[in-house]
């Protein structure tokens, strides 16, 4: 009996640990997020919904004494004046697409890139932009700990020269 217990236990154990690393690499790679195959919109995976997968980075580079760290922010002006944040939430995309493609090409200035956010805001979040500002928000390590440097804008775009 024992002997047969066995036969089905290591492979029912490689098949449990072949399934885990599956997930975790479907997390990761967002294999099913947004759903690859149209005619099945049903087929979607995305965080939190294969959770405790996830599809954040597991490793960072170490940051050393003197290193600046810069943090970004997206930020724009509404036709009254008002100054709003733009979120990765406000235009549909995780943070790393919104660091990755948006945040990157307001730093290179791909206009094409910027005008494409600049629209998904406009479109889902029902407010019309004036201009789009890429902030930076600069800290420098140190062996007394970090410490904030003043901010500053680092690019700047009126939206109706996009």
């Amino acid at each position: 009996m024992a002997a047969r217990f066995k036969r089905f236990l290591i492979p029912l154990i490689s098949l449990l640990i072949f399934t885990i690393l599956s997930l975790q690499v479907i997390a990761s790679f967002t294999v099913f997020c947004p759903a690859p195959f149209p005619q099945f919109p049903s087929i979607r995976a995305c965080d939190p919904a294969l959770y405790p997968f996830l599809s954040y980075p597991m490793y960072n580079e170490a940051h050393y004494n003197g290193d600046i760290v810069r943090q970004y922010r997206v930020s724009g002006t509404l036709p009254d004046g008002t100054r709003v944040a733009i979120l990765p939430e406000h235009v549909g995309v995780t943070i790393f697409q919104f660091d990755g493609y948006f945040v990157e090409a307001l730093r290179l200035s791909d206009v094409e890139q910027i005008k494409f956010y600049v629209e998904l805001f406009q479109t889902r979040q029902q407010k019309e932009l004036t201009h789009v500002y890429l902030e930076e928000y600069p800290w420098v390590i140190s062996e007394e700990g970090s410490r904030q440097l003043p901010p500053q804008i680092v690019a700047e775009y009126r939206v109706a020269d996009l």
